[in-house]
């Protein structure tokens, strides 16, 4: 299948060679973090002690988890091949970046909080776009059915349409917009989450039917 958006989609066997002991050790460190993070929300929530440095230490926990989540997903894109290396590694820094600029503003490390604030806000779009696209099209395969392929490169785009919109209100803040735009803006959303499942069902039902080698 001729790939109409120019990407050289790589096949699984092709690709680097993914350390299966590495993935398995980071993602069981997410789910520690994550576990542990859970944990400390609910001791704040039953003791009743959600002081403001306990809730610094609990968001940070749970933004910690949130990003590492990512960069997880940006080095399984990154140990797929070539084609793919870049946006793994962009998710990657992305990843770290969006981490120092949260947790820098859950501790008011800066000053200039109106500036480091948009500048996180900035950092968590861009991340979850790129993660988005690293889980999308790391599962993206040569033989993979056109409908899915295009369903995946829509949802792909749409993202990341949206990460590119709602940055540029962030810096530009042109104060109240349009009603139609906004109209706009949801209906992209709903474009976007519809093409995502939909093609991550496409995929899921293909790999259900097709037959162990």
């Amino acid at each position: 299948m001729r790939n109409p958006y120019n990407m050289n989609i790589v096949p699984k066997e092709q690709g680097t060679t993914i350390d299966t002991g590495l993935m398995e050790k980071t993602t069981m460190t997410i789910i520690v973090g994550a576990c542990l993070a859970a944990g400390a929300t609910i001791l704040v929530f039953l003791t009743g002690g959600l002081s403001s440095t306990n809730a610094q230490i609990v968001f940070s926990a749970w933004y910690a988890a949130y990003c590492t989540s990512f960069c997880l997903a940006g080095f399984y894109c990154f140990m797929q091949g070539k084609a793919r290396q870049l946006l793994g590694k962009t998710t990657i820094l992305l990843s770290a970046a969006s981490l120092l600029l949260g947790l820098a503003l859950i501790w008011a490390v800066f000053s200039s909080s109106g500036l480091l604030a948009r500048l996180a806000f900035i950092a968590a779009l861009f991340m979850f776009a790129s993660g988005h696209a690293s889980l999308m099209l790391s599962r993206l395969r040569r033989d993979e059915a056109p409908l899915a392929t295009n369903l995946t490169w829509a949802a792909v785009t749409l993202v990341s349409g949206l990460a590119l919109f709602f940055s540029g209100l962030v810096i530009v803040s042109p104060g109240n917009l349009a009603t139609i735009i906004w109209r706009l803006v949801g209906s992209v959303f709903v474009l976007a989450v519809l093409s995502t499942i939909l093609a991550t069902l496409l995929r899921l039902g293909k790999q259900a039917t097709t037959p162990d080698p």
